[in-house]
C-alpha cells in the first residue's frame, strides 16, 4: 500500500499525544527525558523527539471516543446492575425459522460404525462432567434469553442392539446455550419403560452418579435449514436444572463445537431490517457448516460391513432469507429454497 492509499485520520493533538502515549507505555523503558519544571509544549516535544533518536514504532490510529458513545455505555452498565437480581419474562425465545421439523421424519439411529466413533470419542470425557447450568442472563443490551430451536431426536443406549428400546422426542423448546458443556436431557422427559432400560445393567458403563449418556440422532431446526446430526447427550435429573426447570438444552462437545453459524439477536435485525420483528422472537440462527460423522449408510440403522468412517465438513446453502416466520407456522422448506 502506498502512502497515497493509507487513509487519514483527523484528531485533536491531545488525543494523538494520548493514543501515542498509550501505545509507547511500557516500551524502552531505557530512554528519559530531562526538561526544566518550567517548560513549553514544543520544548516537550523536540526533547521527547531527541530522546527517541533511531527508535521508533508502527502506531494504529483510532477515532476519538465520543462523550455520547460513553453516556451510552453508562446507561448499559446502570441498566444492567437493575437487571441484575431481576428474572427475565421468559427464560427462552424461539428464533425465526423457516423449518418445519414435523415434515422431516424420524430421525434414524446411526449405523454401527457411527456409534462405534461416538462410543470412542466419549473415553476422553472425565467421569464427573461439569453440570451444565443454564447461565443467568444479565446481558441487557438486547434479550436476557436463551434462544430455543425446533427438534426431533431419536434417543438409544449408546450400546443399544436393533431389538433395545429407543424413544423419539420432539420440541418447539430445546435451549441453544453455548455455555453449556455438554446437551442434556431431563430424565423427567423420557418415559417410564425407556428410563427403566436406561437404568439396566447393559448402560452401566456410561453411568457416573446421577449422569447417564445415550446415543442421539437428530433433527434440529435453524432459521435457514435444519441439521441432521449423531451425538451424545447427558440425561441428568431434574435437580441439577435452575429451578428444576424440565428441559433440554444443546451444549457444546459433539454439537454446537461442531458447528459454523452466524447467530443474530433481535435488536440486530430490527436495526438491519428497519421493520419490527414480532415480540416474543430471540432472532436468527443461521446454519452455513458443520462437521460430519460420515460413512456410507450412516443413518441405516441396520446392520453393516466394517467400514471408514470420516468426518466431513459439509457446507449449507443458505438460500433466500424471505419468510422467516415463527415455529410452527414456518412454510415446508422446499416452498422456500430453490434449487
Amino acid at each position: 500500500m502506498t502512502s497515497e492509499n493509507v487513509p487519514t485520520i483527523t484528531l485533536h493533538p491531545s488525543e494523538l499525544l494520548r493514543q501515542v502515549s498509550a501505545s509507547m507505555n511500557g516500551r524502552h523503558e531505557d530512554i528519559t527525558v530531562n526538561l526544566p519544571v518550567q517548560t513549553t509544549w514544543k520544548a516537550s516535544l523536540s526533547a521527547v523527539s531527541a530522546a527517541l533518536g533511531d527508535v521508533d514504532e508502527p502506531i494504529h490510529l483510532f477515532p476519538q471516543r465520543r462523550s455520547t458513545s460513553r453516556r451510552v455505555l453508562r446507561e448499559v452498565a446502570l441498566e444492567t446492575v437493575r437487571l441484575w437480581d431481576s428474572e427475565p419474562s421468559s427464560p427462552g425465545y424461539p428464533i425465526r425459522s423457516s423449518v418445519d421439523i414435523k415434515t422431516l421424519g424420524i430421525p434414524k439411529r446411526a449405523s454401527p460404525s457411527v456409534r462405534q466413533v461416538l462410543k470412542e470419542n466419549i473415553k476422553s470425557w472425565p467421569d464427573n462432567l461439569p453440570e451444565p447450568y443454564l447461565l443467568r442472563l444479565n446481558a441487557g443490551l438486547c434479550e436476557r434469553t436463551l434462544a430455543t430451536v425446533s427438534g426431533r431426536m431419536t434417543l438409544s443406549g449408546i450400546d443399544a442392539g436393533l431389538r433395545d428400546p429407543e424413544f423419539v422426542l420432539e420440541s418447539d423448546d430445546f435451549f441453544w446455550d453455548t455455555a453449556a458443556h455438554t446437551s442434556i436431557i431431563v430424565e423427567d422427559l423420557l418415559p417410564t419403560g425407556f428410563r427403566e432400560y436406561l437404568n439396566s445393567p447393559q448402560n452401566d458403563p456410561y453411568r457416573s452418579g446421577s449422569q447417564i449418556r445415550i446415543q442421539v440422532s437428530a433433527f434440529i431446526g435453524f432459521s435457514n435449514h435444519h441439521l441432521e446430526i449423531n451425538t451424545i447427550f447427558i440425561v441428568v435429573p431434574r435437580s441439577v436444572v435452575p429451578n428444576s426447570r424440565i428441559g433440554i438444552i444443546l451444549g457444546q462437545k459433539l454439537l454446537i463445537d461442531r458447528l459454523k453459524y452466524r447467530s443474530i439477536p433481535k435488536c440486530l435485525l430490527v436495526a438491519k431490517e428497519e421493520r419490527d420483528i414480532p415480540e416474543g422472537i430471540w432472532g436468527d440462527l443461521i446454519l452455513e457448516e458443520y462437521l460430519d460423522t460420515d460413512v456410507d449408510g450412516a443413518n441405516s440403522g441396520e446392520e453393516e460391513e466394517e467400514k471408514e468412517v470420516t468426518n466431513t465438513t459439509r457446507d449449507i446453502d443458505e438460500g433466500r432469507q424471505e419468510g422467516l416466520e415463527v415455529k410452527g407456522k414456518a412454510k415446508r422448506e422446499d416452498e422456500l429454497w430453490e434449487e
